[in-house]
């Protein structure tokens, strides 16, 4: 009988017994994304070697969730391996973005990034579950191998008091489904770089398999949808895996050499992917004390539970629903066409913002005056 080996890894440091410093991209937290853009950059090369921030002028793409995708310059990915190319001139990337979406798995998972393979039956086994018929896109080609590198805000990485290094946690949020299961099947691999040119500083990479979402009983045995124990494996949607890791990188040094904005490179293994789907609900970044820097350079993962179930989605923020009202949202920040007041689920207002203009709020459930008219949305 098969039994599921938990991988042996220490406890995440971004634990609430410190108080991190959230310097997140809006558009990296999946659940209050209305719209996913890769923002048009790509390059063909496993490494970015050229600078990326310098071809970008201001820095409104670090806030939106700047994404820019690198890999096999034979598969069309950029042009050559120093500059980066548009993604309409690229082919390899257009089948990556074609399979890319914004979807609404519901309960507590929400709103998610979803890449699909163009041989996943993710929308099937979906319906298999939940009965919910959905329309999740596939990519019409296999790209070859790629990755997707997220970046900070580099105008965040200021200095944490130490005249030698910044200290920099990364930290995505998971789930992988495959047709058919396999044992160790990668999928991903994860990595924090600080880079400038061809200088590099990495972490030890951490894979990824698409068997840590496996259905199991309390000993560990893979077990099918009705509980019942199974040479098989059957894909559970509900667990998901957190990756956390810290890095110290170097300060500009006095050649005016610079290591930041730091990136998280995520390494997609596209033929495995062909026949599945992945799905990120966020990718965030902190800045912790020196103190609580440990483990710098050592991955570490935790499983966690999220209870999906897209036959019960709640409030959604729909995109094409929210843009009608007039409201748009980044992360945890909304936007409004018009003057709006902002209210809590109690009645009470907690914003008045002028047209166009970004309002902060904390996670929950609000409604928004807009135009004379009312909106509720979520943020999380």
């Amino acid at each position: 009988m098969k039994k599921i080996l938990l991988l042996s890894v220490m406890g995440l440091t971004g634990a609430s017994a410190f108080a991190l410093n959230d310097i997140t991209p809006g558009g990296y937290l999946f659940n209050n994304v209305t719209d996913f853009n890769y923002h048009h950059l790509v390059y063909g090369t496993s490494n970015i070697a050229s600078p990326v921030w310098s071809t970008i002028e201001g820095d409104t793409y670090y806030n939106d969730g700047l994404v820019v995708l690198a890999g096999n310059l034979a598969k069309g990915f950029g042009k050559n391996n120093s500059t980066p190319t548009e993604l309409s001139e690229s082919e390899g990337p257009s089948y990556v973005a074609e399979g890319t979406a914004i979807v609404n798995l519901g309960g507590e998972v929400g709103h998610v990034l979803a890449i699909s393979g163009m041989k996943s039956n993710i929308n099937d086994r979906i319906k298999e579950l939940y009965g919910v018929e959905m329309n999740i896109p596939k990519m019409s080609e296999n790209p070859g191998w790629y990755n997707m590198n997220f970046f900070i805000d580099p105008n965040w990485l200021t200095k944490d008091g130490s005249d030698d290094y910044y200290n920099v946690r990364a930290r995505i949020t998971c789930n992988f489904y495959e047709n058919e299961i396999t044992d160790g099947n990668v999928l991903a691999s994860a990595f924090l770089v600080g880079n400038q040119g061809n200088l590099a500083s990495n972490n030890t990479g951490t894979n990824i398999t698409t068997d840590m979402f496996v259905k199991m009983n309390e000993d560990f045995e893979p077990i099918d949808d009705n509980g019942e124990v199974s040479d098989d494996y059957y894909w559970d949607p509900n667990k998901w895996i957190v990756y956390e890791v810290n890095m110290k990188v170097m300060p500009d040094d006095g050649d005016g050499t610079t290591y930041a904005p730091v990136r998280l490179k995520y390494d997609v293994k596209a033929d495995p992917l062909m026949s599945g789907t992945m799905f990120i609900k966020s990718v965030e970044f902190f800045i912790p004390t020196q103190d609580e820097a440990v483990n710098t350079g050592v991955p570490q993962i935790e499983t966690i539970t999220l209870n999906a179930k897209p036959e019960a989605a709640g409030i959604s923020n729909v995109a094409v629903d929210l843009t009608q009202a007039g409201v748009s949202i980044n992360g945890r920040v909304a936007t409004f066409t018009d003057p709006a007041l902002v209210f809590n689920t109690m009645g009470a207002q907690v914003a008045s913002v002028a047209a166009n203009e970004g309002v902060s709020l904390l996670p929950g459930v609000y409604v928004a005056t807009v135009n004379g008219k009312s909106v509720k949305f979520v943020i999380k």
